[in-house]
């Protein structure tokens, strides 16, 4: 299978996460983009794609974040302005610092069991940490449909304990911010148990998305806005 030009960017489920970022790509005006934060980083591919473009980025994971993100050598290649350190955005206590903030797959942990205070107060961490019209970049699972929530238990080791936001209340949590858009895509190609099954199952998607209900799609993904100043 031919490498995607996203693949260290996005790491898995590819061809259906890739569709936040080309989204983002589109829609933010970088030129405006000076400082970023990435919350939940794993191994730093969002943190690498942002400086890519010559943003300077705190690229933060609960723990361990220098020994995971920071070891992917291309970063160091390049020469790229990425800082690691750890940080739980729970203690995220920034005020007006970051242009943008990104994170992927982080906000269902943040708020496992059922938490969802947490994730309001995770959020609400991020728009205090935002300049007057920084953007929040999000990606997160959603709850789907009756059967991947079947399977999530019998197959993911987390399933039981992550918080899969039903696509309707996602929104919800957005309300300190002047303007959010949200998407929605993926229905089969979570179920891919390799890279190349997801791939294959993601371009069948695309024919059956247009039919079935927006609520059983998987990922939810979209930009929150925090107002200017007057």
């Amino acid at each position: 299978m031919e490498k995607s030009r996203w693949s260290e960017t996005v790491e898995w489920d590819i061809e259906t996460w890739k569709r936040a970022f080309e989204f983002w790509e589109l829609e933010i005006n970088w030129t405006g983009i000076e400082r970023a934060l990435e919350i939940g980083a794993r191994r730093g591919g969002p943190s690498r794609w942002l400086a890519q473009k010559g943003i300077e980025v705190d690229c933060t994971d609960r723990k361990n974040t220098l020994s995971t993100a920071g070891a992917v050598k291309q970063i160091e290649e390049e020469n790229l302005k990425i800082s690691f350190f750890d940080l739980d955005v729970l203690d995220l206590l920034e005020i007006e610092k970051y242009d943008l903030i990104i994170c992927k797959s982080v906000l269902g942990g943040v708020g496992h069991h059922d938490q969802n205070q947490k994730i309001s107060q995770a959020i609400s961490n991020i728009h205090q940490a935002l300049k007057p019209g920084g953007v929040f970049l999000f990606a997160e699972n959603l709850e789907s449909s009756p059967i991947h929530r079947i399977l999530r238990k019998k197959l993911v080791r987390w399933g039981e304990g992550w918080n899969y936001i039903p696509f309707s209340q996602l929104k919800v949590f957005f309300d300190e911010f002047s303007e959010c858009k949200i998407y929605s895509t993926g229905f089969l190609s979570t179920f891919g148990r390799s890279e190349k099954q997801r791939t294959i199952l993601a371009k069948i998607d695309r024919i059956f998305l247009p039919i079935i209900p927006q609520k059983w799609n998987y990922l939810g993904y979209g930009i929150a806005k925090k107002e200017h100043e007057n």
